[in-house]
């Protein structure tokens, strides 16, 4: 069967408006084999899914990577850069997402992530052959490098020099 990862903390409460919103809007809708592995913090905690296994939290993130086979991001609510979906990218796991899940993230458009906003559309990929053809996928290069850390940190380091600039006389991040 299809392995189909979610990662989130979801005492965060738009994880837990993503996770509903995927199963009822999408999940519950699809038949065949394919299984939902919920992985993260009170993921034991949410309501259990047909064909799903909630995981709960995994000392080892490499865990959640090599036991899927792509990952669903279906954020509906909330804002700010989504750290599970840049580790995702920077892994090399294909995934679907919303347009929210992915905001900021990506510099130009990438076949390993697929960006669907209605339900409808999320269950056409996920019921049929997309999704499995999505699943041989994996993040381009250039998208896997353009959410890496260092990529940012000489311009992170900077923007934080210039904050700390304008708070007064102090260190700056550059200085050890």
């Amino acid at each position: 069967p299809l392995r189909v990862g979610l990662l989130g903390n979801f005492d965060w409460w738009p994880n837990r408006d993503a996770y509903r919103w995927f199963v009822e809007e999408v999940w519950q809708h699809l038949e065949g084999d394919s299984e939902l592995h919920v992985f993260g913090p009170y993921s034991t905690a949410l309501p259990r899914a047909t064909r799903t296994m909630l995981h709960g939290f995994l000392d080892n993130i490499n865990d959640v990577w090599n036991g899927v086979d792509l990952m669903v991001n279906p954020i509906v609510s909330g804002s700010g850069v989504n750290v599970k979906v840049a580790e995702a990218i920077y892994n090399g796991l294909p995934m679907l997402c919303t347009p929210t899940a992915v905001a900021g993230l990506l510099e130009s458009p990438d076949p390993a992530i697929v960006i669907l906003e209605r339900p409808e559309d999320w269950r056409r990929v996920l019921g049929g052959n997309d999704a499995v053809a999505l699943a041989h996928r994996s993040p381009q290069l250039s998208t896997r490098m353009h959410v890496e850390a260092r990529t940012h940190a000489e311009r992170l380091a900077a923007f934080l020099d210039g904050v700390i600039a304008r708070s007064g006389p102090q260190r700056t991040v550059t200085q050890r």
